[in-house]
């Protein structure tokens, strides 16, 4: 009995933070149009002919008024806040 092939997936994460000056949404959504086209040009280039099975994007835009470091919790063991940063947060 054959097993079913396992999917490989790359993943890329591009964040593009904006300045102060206003952006409207038509010109995000034309930013981001121009980005995944590149992206996908660029992909066709460097991997192997006919790799490429599908290919999805998304975009998100975001205000972040508090905006915590990375974590990473290696082998999956959580620790909290508390265990890992020496500054101490709100009221405790």
């Amino acid at each position: 009995m054959a097993e079913t092939p396992v999917k490989k997936v790359l993943t890329i994460t591009l964040e593009i933070e904006v300045g102060e000056v206003r952006t409207r949404g038509k010109k995000v959504g034309a930013a981001y149009e121009e980005i995944v086209r590149g992206a996908l040009e660029a992909a066709r280039r460097a991997l192997p002919p006919g790799s490429i099975n599908r290919a999805t994007s998304r975009a998100k835009w975001e205000f972040r008024h508090w905006n915590p470091d990375e974590r990473v919790f290696p082998k999956g063991q959580y620790k909290s806040v508390k265990d890992t940063d020496p500054v101490p947060l709100g009221d405790e």
